[in-house]
């Protein structure tokens, strides 16, 4: 199928992948972007069919010339690049550079063959074949495989022998299709090799049709991705469409085919990123966001642009964001004493509360120091209406780290880390909301993070970088009255401290709406509440989250066979994946509640309802299961109750489910809740509830 949306004045491109998502016999989709259009709709509908079937983009617009030629065609401010990698990332779309690279990917990226890692074995017959995809390689940001040594007797057997197991293997012109093979067989039962690629140059000892069906043959047997150049003329050609044809990727030149490995890779990455399970996050209670907001609302409507020193401090501190030893002086008689209970050295900013005069930050490391800066506090105060900021120098050994949220024309607010000296090309962006992986994620780009990582006091930092990284995507998600903000993080002795803030106001803001400056909804925490059971214990109802994977497993692992197959239509495997993709979902188009209890100090899933909502129809499908133990007890029509409560605040005009007409249990207990229950062929009954008033 090939759809073109021209403006996209009615039709975006939301609307088509929501189309072609159930589509069965689509089975990946290319995508020509200039700008995004409807961004929530784009990344709701792409993140739901990336779970299943890739999706290749090809977004122009790297270079500041080409931007404005974007920006110039769409009559409108485009969004950041660095922003759209990140959005790609985020929902598992893998961005090509080249219009030759959206067709190669979308031939090989629904294939099994994956590669784990960048790491990538090259087999050539030709040494110049060779170098060529090790500098493509290495250039793009990927990895030469190293054999291991464990195998090099059985290697020197059939490769030359000033070979070394660091290089490319270059076979020499020699090579047969027994060495091919051979070999091939090594890196395949390497652990240190996550692909290979065999470079083949016409030659009298192999044959190019044969070498390529004992390829076929061997990438039957793995998991591991083999990717083929095959260079020549007419007869290559043939070899590559044979290849080709059983699901292998082949190309004209090493360097392809080496860009088609690291695209592959990095689909495999952004897929795992969307299902990787979080560790639990430690609640650490509520921020005094009333108290917050009232501040925040009341700075706006004063017409101020930015939070005080005192304000942007106690926001940080309601969200457990730790400091440096920090004050603010209210009263320049006070400083010299303030200066003194801080300790030198420190920092003194001399902030301006109106006009547009520069701050001033002044760095205090000996007590000659203290004159002069008092000196020039004093006379600025004098003249202008002034705050004072000290906070404590960090120690000379500590990193410095840029964290900030900025508004995005197309995406809305998003999140870059940055080291402290550099441009904004350095820095890693992200998109609020986060959890614990994806605090790691964004912090494995930034240039600290390896030196970090290979010691306990590093490792200690870094997990206290990913506590920051997480209150101050909260901070973000909970206040759309923000317009930017700027920490500067101190990074060292096993500690993530922030010294400087600074909080910009925007101008204007809407309240009519819930998160209208986030493009990704976040938890919905306004559906937690707690149930009793007729005994009287406690039940805690709340959205699922991806960290309730494993109390997803244990309650399927201990329900019966009867509750499955009412559930599931038959006893079916759950298979990792299953579990792993009702846990991860979208909470503007699905949301499933979980039934928590505590038992023994431990907490367990005792039930759980689900509702899908389908874009665009007004419906919504349901479904629900609780734990045989629980039956009886009215959980199931809590959880039923819980789910229409949100199919209206959705405004959704019904919703819909399938129960085995054999199930009378689940079908009397609809039908006491008002749904019409309506049979249908295979020993099915569809069950419906109108919402309209």
């Amino acid at each position: 199928m090939f759809a073109s949306l021209g403006s996209r004045i009615d039709v975006g491109y939301g609307d088509l992948i929501d189309f072609l998502t159930y589509h069965y016999s689509t089975r990946s989709l290319m995508i020509y972007m200039e700008t995004v259009g409807d961004a929530k709709r784009f990344i709701s509908a792409a993140r739901g069919f990336a779970l299943s079937k890739p999706i290749v983009v090809l977004k122009p617009g790297r270079s500041k010339a080409g931007t404005t030629f974007i920006e110039r065609h769409a009559g409108k401010q485009t969004g950041n690049d660095q922003v759209y990698d990140a959005v790609f990332r985020r929902v598992g779309i893998v961005r090509v550079a080249e219009v030759m690279d959206l067709f190669n990917m979308a031939k090989v990226l629904d294939s099994r063959h994956l590669p784990r890692g960048p790491r990538l074995a090259v087999i050539t017959n030709a040494g110049d074949m060779g170098i060529m995809a090790t500098d493509t390689l290495t250039q793009l940001g990927g990895t030469l495989a190293t054999i291991s040594s464990s195998k090099i007797d059985k290697r020197d057997v059939f490769l030359p022998e000033q070979w070394r197991r660091d290089d490319p293997v270059d076979m020499e012109g020699e090579s047969d299709a027994r060495r091919y093979m051979n070999t091939l067989d090594l890196c395949l039962g390497d652990e240190g090799v996550d692909g290979i690629l065999m470079i083949y140059t016409p030659r009298v000892f192999a044959g190019a049709m044969d070498l390529a069906q004992t390829i076929i043959q061997k990438s039957r047997k793995t998991e591991k991705p083999i990717l083929v150049t095959w260079v020549g003329g007419a007869r290559a050609a043939e070899g590559r469409r044979i290849l080709l044809h059983n699901n292998i990727p082949a190309c004209a030149t090493p360097e392809e085919a080496v860009k088609t490995y690291l695209y592959m890779y990095r689909y495999h990455r952004n897929i795992q990123l969307i299902y990787e399970t979080p560790t639990e996050a430690i609640s650490t209670g509520a921020p005094l966001l009333n108290f917050l907001k009232t501040v925040v609302r009341k700075a706006i409507k004063e017409k101020k642009n930015n939070l005080t020193g005192q304000h942007a401090l106690d926001l940080l501190k309601n969200y457990r964001i730790r400091t440096l030893r920090t004050a603010i002086v209210t009263n320049i008689d006070s400083l010299r004493r303030e200066i003194q209970k801080v300790g030198l050295p420190l920092f003194l900013k001399i902030r301006p509360l109106h006009g547009e005069r520069e701050e001033e930050v002044i760095p205090l490391t000996v007590p000659e120091d203290v004159d002069d800066a008092c000196r020039k506090a004093r006379q600025r105060s004098s003249v202008e209406d002034v705050e004072i900021i000290l906070w404590k120098q960090p120690p000379p050994n500590a990193h410095r780290l840029k964290l900030e949220s900025r508004r995005d024309p197309e995406f809305l607010t998003f999140l870059a880390i940055s080291p402290g000296i550099g441009g904004p090309e350095d820095a890693c962006i992200g998109l609020p909301p986060l959890n614990q992986t994806l605090a790691r994620r964004l912090l494995e780009g930034v240039g600290i993070y390896p030196v970090l990582k290979n010691n306990y006091v590093g490792q200690q930092a870094i997990s206290r970088l990913e506590d920051t990284l997480l209150s101050f995507s909260n901070l973000v998600v909970d206040f759309s009255e923000i317009e930017s903000m700027e920490l500067v993080l101190w990074v060292g002795n096993s500690d993530a401290l922030v010294g400087d803030v600074s909080v910009t106001l925007a101008r204007a803001y809407d309240d009519s709406t819930t998160y209208p400056h986030l493009v990704i909804t976040p938890y919905p925490l306004h559906y937690v509440t707690t149930w009793n059971l007729p005994d009287g214990r406690e039940v805690l109802l709340r959205p699922i989250r991806p960290e309730d994977k494993l109390m997803s497993q244990e309650m399927l692992a201990t329900i019966s066979e009867e509750t499955l197959r009412n559930r599931y239509f038959g006893v079916r495997d759950i298979t990792d994946n299953l579990v792993l993709r009702s846990c991860n979902m979208d909470y503007d188009r699905e949301i499933a509640i979980l039934a928590e209890i505590r038992d023994g100090g431990k907490k367990w899933m005792i039930g759980g309802s689900r509702l899908i909502h389908h874009p665009d129809t007004g419906k919504g499908e349901f479904a629900i299961l609780v734990h045989d133990q629980y039956h009886g007890m009215g959980l199931g029509a809590k959880l039923i109750d819980i789910l229409i409560g949100i199919a209206q605040d959705k405004h959704l005009k019904e919703i819909e489910g399938l129960v085995l007409s054999e199930n009378e249990k689940m079908l009397g207990l609809c039908r006491k809740l008002g749904f019409q229950v309506r049979p249908e062929p295979d020993g099915v009954s569809k069950v419906i509830l109108s919402l309209d008033a």
